[in-house]
């Protein structure tokens, strides 16, 4: 189960990663205003802008607090960036500072993942009792020493 978690971390924080860093790269800058601020619980919350783009589609998307720099508020206008191939999905606002952060704890912690599923998996693993001779996966019986190939 461990084992999952970390990889499932582990995928994510690479996915989020490659898409900030193509938003940084290819993101085109477009002025977008506030409609809503969904504050949340625990600052997860979401800010709801609406903004054209340079092919002149209407979008309407959803931003996170951890993509949104400063104080939201509705009707306040912003400078933000959106990818040109997801422009609802892709959106962040360029003064974001320490992004990866999550990308790093969520690193992290399917490192940690991985190493408590080891030291699971060593902890219940069964064990040979210390001068056992017998042979893995063998009959289970020791050598005796007049049998022995000497």
């Amino acid at each position: 189960m461990l084992v999952l978690a970390g990889a499932g971390f582990l995928v994510m924080s690479v996915d989020d990663f490659i898409h900030v860093r193509r938003l940084r790269g290819q993101g085109i800058e477009v002025t977008a205003l506030v409609h809503g601020v969904d504050h949340g619980s625990r600052g997860q919350g979401t800010v709801l802008v609406g903004f054209t783009t340079r092919k002149g589609e209407q979008i309407t998307a959803r931003i996170g607090f951890h993509r949104w720099s400063g104080e939201p508020s509705y009707g306040q206008t912003k400078t933000l960036i959106y990818d040109p191939d997801d422009p609802q999905g892709g959106v962040m606002d360029p003064k974001v500072r320490f992004e990866h952060v999550g990308h790093v704890l969520g690193c992290l912690a399917a490192i940690l993942s991985f190493m408590g599923s080891v030291v699971v998996w060593r902890r219940t693993r069964p064990r040979r009792a210390a001068g056992d001779r017998r042979r893995p996966g063998g009959s289970g019986d020791a050598v005796s020493p007049e049998h022995q190939i000497t």
